[in-house]
């Protein structure tokens, strides 16, 4: 087939610095190359930083093997990707879905 299903936990200890949008690599298929993202069924996220709003997802991005942790913003109405200043070193993602290769 053609549809690869995703389960991902992951827990930090230590985040380090870093700039940027919070994502991971190495999905194990490079997903479709096509004009539709591909969100996640489900991302829970703990221990985040105060004020850090929700609810969160996921974006897989087209013809590439990386998934973009984001949020709902509601004072702004947008989404928004996850940033280093709303990670601390004990916050944990946890996430599933799906998508086509």
């Amino acid at each position: 087939g053609n549809v690869v299903v995703v389960y991902m936990r992951i827990v930090l200890t230590s985040k380090g610095s870093s700039v940027g949008s919070v994502s991971l690599t190495g999905l194990p298929f490079t997903s479709q190359n096509t004009s539709d993202l591909f969100p996640t069924h489900y991302l829970y996220t703990e221990g985040m930083a105060a004020g850090t709003l929700g609810p969160g997802f996921g974006i897989i991005l087209n013809n590439s093997t990386s998934y973009i942790l984001q949020h709902y913003n509601i004072a702004t109405g947008a989404n928004s990707s996850y940033v280093n200043t709303e990670v601390n070193n004990t916050s944990a993602f946890i996430c599933s879905g799906t998508y086509y290769i």
